[in-house]
């Protein structure tokens, strides 16, 4: 074959290069489906490009909803019970419509006796007691600022009414205060300007030879008002005058009261009493009168200075010694109820207290009992009481 000469071959077409570009389009197709694929498996992150299975449980990889509360193991779920209107706290009843049903205590240095009184308040047997804060002698359960109780050396050496009072209060004790007015034998001798004299001058002595501050005095009065507004300003609830009167018992035709002599004993007595209740109102406090069985039944007595409808009206309560006769409890009850119809202003159970002196001794096996006894024979139903003991003690059941 000559040099240069090529043998023919056929014509050339495209028909071998579309098969081609239908592989590389398919190609393309499958590169895009299967990025779709994938773009949900691929995590670009702080470490590089992160790989998740794509043919991997779908449902494991989706997170699991947290469960409800209801459903956590070992917890209990309370719904919130609707708030409750908190009741109204029950009104104390007032003082001057509080019936009195109380215990006599003599000493607020005797432990013992401080806790039997607890144990009867505790029990409901009481809910008062009567403490003698000065006694007949003059002298006081507390000490006061007062300067003719300083004079006259009444305070205590050992003051207890801080603590004692408090305890008793606590226990939800309504407290009385008693006070021997004017019977005193400790002012009358070191302040004698004060006291009751005879004619010559000399301190005048009642049987028990005790002295007495003159009632018609306006510093006698003064001594009984301070001594009340401190006991207020103590916490008691009510102070209980014994001894408010002129002395009788002795040799009372002695006396001599100079210029006040003209003076009815019962207009001093009387007023006086209002003027001291009006202040121990002002403090929350409540003034009684001791008041004497035959007095009450008489309805006066002028040597006393004590006038009862007088006073049943300017006082707070009277508190009566009924004794341990039914005729004379009797009559008691009849004439303050008789004196009574001329005031609307207290009921009568309320404002007569009787008095019982207790009739048997602590120790005395029959004591409760016949404590029960006096009280259910000699007390009306409704109305209040006060057992008197000199020892402070009494029986802790029975009544």
């Amino acid at each position: 074959m000559p040099r240069g000469y090529r043998s023919y071959r056929g014509r050339r077409t495209r028909r071998g290069k579309i098969p081609i570009v239908f592989a590389a389009l398919f190609l393309l197709i499958a590169l895009g489906l299967l990025y779709l694929s994938l773009s949900d498996s691929l995590v670009f992150s702080s470490e590089g490009i992160l790989f998740k299975n794509p043919f991997a449980n779908k449902e494991k990889d989706e997170p699991t909803p947290s469960p409800l509360p209801s459903q956590l193991p070992g917890l209990i779920i309370e719904s919130p019970s609707p708030s409750k209107t908190p009741e109204p706290s029950p009104t104390p009843t007032p003082k001057h419509e509080t019936v009195i049903n109380a215990a006599y205590l003599p000493s607020l240095s005797d432990p013992v006796a401080i806790a039997g009184i607890i144990q009867l308040s505790e029990n409901g047997t009481i809910n008062a007691v009567v403490i003698d804060m000065k006694h007949d002698d003059g002298t006081l359960s507390y000490s006061s600022a007062n300067q003719y109780a300083e004079q006259a050396g009444a305070n205590p050496s050992e003051d207890y009414s801080v603590t004692a009072l408090k305890e008793l209060r606590d226990s939800g004790l309504y407290l009385i205060a008693r006070v021997s007015a004017f019977k005193d034998n400790l002012v009358p001798r070191k302040i004698q300007s004060l006291s009751v004299k005879v004619q010559s001058g000399v301190i005048w002595l009642d049987r028990d030879y005790h002295g007495w501050m003159n009632p018609y005095l306006q510093e006698a009065q003064d001594y009984v008002t301070d001594i009340s507004l401190e006991l207020a300003d103590l916490g008691f609830d009510e102070v209980l005058l014994e001894n408010f009167c002129y002395p009788t018992i002795g040799r009372p035709q002695l006396i001599a009261y100079g210029e006040h002599d003209s003076v009815p004993k019962t207009d001093t007595i009387s007023s006086f009493t209002e003027h001291l209740s009006a202040l121990l109102r002002e403090k929350n406090a409540l003034l009684s009168i001791s008041l004497s069985s035959d007095t009450v039944i008489e309805g006066a007595d002028t040597a006393l200075g004590h006038d009862v409808a007088s006073l049943y009206e300017v006082s707070d309560r009277i508190y009566v010694n009924i004794g341990t006769d039914a005729d004379t409890s009797s009559a008691i009850y009849a004439k303050v109820q008789e004196i009574a119809q001329d005031y609307d202003t207290q009921d009568v159970s309320v404002k007569l207290v009787p008095v019982i002196a207790s009739p048997r001794s602590y120790d005395d096996p029959s004591a409760s009992e016949n404590i029960q006894v006096a009280i259910g024979t000699y007390v009306p139903r409704g109305y209040g009481w006060v057992i008197y003991d000199d020892s402070g003690l009494y029986p802790s059941v029975g009544w």
